[in-house]
């Protein structure tokens, strides 16, 4: 669990996978980096509200996310960088958060990966003294502001 300090925002587990799915129609940029292949594989599988399996998702997420992480770093700095410049340009079809968070992710760590990781993992802002459950082995990352994490029994 993490408790808000302050204004809070950070990664907190998977997007849902139809909505990962949109992104890559719609965000060139991250089909290439996580391959075609995977690309075309898990919008096959999740781009509509299927009955996928919870097995089905969680082997999709980890297939997508491992290409994501494992992607070439030169080949990531090139779609960081047309990214932004499409974001800079026309928005590229983004929503005003995931266009700010682009551009934020891109200034603080150029050509990272982890710009990606916007079109991957949920969003989540806290205000102080609200908090967010993060259960074991999901993926998350503090973008900004003050947290305490802290397990409790049960």
């Amino acid at each position: 669990m993490a408790v808000a300090l302050t204004d809070f925002s950070g990664f907190c587990g998977f997007r849902p996978p139809t909505q990962i799915a949109a992104f890559l129609d719609t965000v060139p940029e991250f089909s290439a980096v996580v391959g075609e292949s995977v690309a075309e594989s898990f919008k096959t599988k999740f781009s509509s509200s299927s009955s996928a399996s919870e097995d089905d998702k969680k082997a999709g997420l980890k297939d997508l996310f491992s290409a994501l992480m494992r992607a070439e770093d030169e080949l990531v700095k090139a779609q960081v960088e047309k990214l932004v410049a499409r974001v800079a340009q026309d928005g590229a079809n983004l929503d005003k958060e995931e266009r700010e968070l682009v551009q934020t992710l891109d200034g603080d760590f150029p050509g990272d990966v982890g710009v990606f990781c916007t079109f991957v993992l949920n969003i989540v802002r806290l205000k102080p003294g609200e908090a967010v459950f993060l259960k074991a082995n999901e993926p998350h990352a503090y973008l900004d502001g003050g947290a305490s994490s802290s397990l409790s029994p049960l």
